[in-house]
């Protein structure tokens, strides 16, 4: 995965921090200064629907055992550790609100087969994490699919852009997009699909890391069954 590092020059840091003051953010969730979500270049075919809250649950389905989901506080150590190393950097004048993500992200970035397998999954958590100013962040959502769901999908997947891979018992489906209005104003953004089982980790980020190891990690700890 290619390294991508943000700087910031100094009179973008003293424009960004006033406006940061000034208290120029609509969203409580997002740090002061960031923009909310931005539509990129991988948008579904079908008609908009409303998203829905941060975490869902459905029946789960025959024959598995129900995914244990970590807290949006624990579930992907290595983008919460660059957020709260960041945002320290800046002192008391500058602080993020990191936690639960309703799909935004996801309805902008994902493909048509991606949003039909996760509309038919057993149980959803979104989480964000924001590393830097200007949108920089890492979304996470973790579902709960069936067998028929995850199968289409991975199929979809092998017939489409994506890159796929192994990280250990999983298989990685990874492809990177730019946003074509600049909206976010954070470059490309990395897209990784992870299965393990019946659990689907899809990672939308534009971060300087690969956090796919750290979400993988700490969901398999949760889950011990998960074996591949």
């Amino acid at each position: 995965m290619i390294s991508r590092i943000h700087v910031l020059t100094p009179a973008l840091a003293a424009v960004a921090a006033g406006l940061l003051l000034a208290g120029c953010a609509a969203e409580p969730s997002t740090p002061t200064g960031t923009p909310t979500d931005a539509p990129g270049t991988e948008v579904a075919t079908t008609e908009p629907v409303e998203s829905p809250a941060s975490e869902t649950t459905a029946e789960p389905q025959a024959g598995t055992s129900p995914i244990t989901f970590p807290e949006c506080d624990a579930a992907n150590p290595l983008a919460i550790q660059e957020s709260a190393e960041f945002y320290a950097s800046w002192g008391e004048g500058l602080t993020v609100t990191n936690g639960p993500a309703d799909r935004g992200v996801f309805n902008h970035l994902a493909g048509p087969s991606a949003q039909a397998a996760l509309e038919s999954a057993a149980t959803v958590r979104g989480c964000r994490w924001y590393l830097y100013i200007h949108g920089n962040n890492v979304t996470q959502y973790t579902a709960e699919l069936g067998e028929a769901a995850r199968e289409t999908l991975i199929r979809s997947l092998r017939d489409s852009d994506y890159t796929e891979s192994r990280l250990g018992a999983s298989t990685v489906f990874s492809y990177q997009t730019d946003d074509p209005e600049n909206y976010r104003m954070t470059g490309p953004t990395q897209i990784q699909y992870i299965f393990i089982e019946n659990a689907w980790i899809a990672i939308f980020e534009t971060g300087k890391s690969d956090y796919s190891q750290s979400a993988l990690d700490t969901l398999v700890a949760s889950n011990p069954g998960l074996t591949g």
